[in-house]
């Protein structure tokens, strides 16, 4: 059985998420990836904040290396905020 992960990650608007989706299936550091809206709510200087932005459900069958990551620095958003491995 082959393994096959997920990561979750989040940016500020949908121009950005299908701008790195497109970046990472088209570097092969995605096999897919789901865009989808969020509402978040938070905790930010004490106060609750309330905010808007994106998801993005990067899918691969296997394990997301170090050279992937690399490949991805100096894009403004976060691989491994969530990582399942199955």
């Amino acid at each position: 059985m082959k393994k096959f992960s997920f990561v979750y990650i989040t940016v500020s608007n949908k121009k950005e998420a299908k701008r790195v989706s497109e970046m990472l299936v088209s570097e092969k550091l995605a096999a897919c990836c789901n865009i989808f809206k969020i509402d978040s709510i938070y905790r930010w200087k004490g106060k609750i904040e309330k905010s808007g932005e994106y998801g993005i459900f990067r899918k691969n069958e296997k394990e997301f290396s170090r050279e992937n990551n690399k490949k991805g620095k100096g894009n403004s958003f976060l691989f491994c905020a969530l990582r399942y491995f199955f």
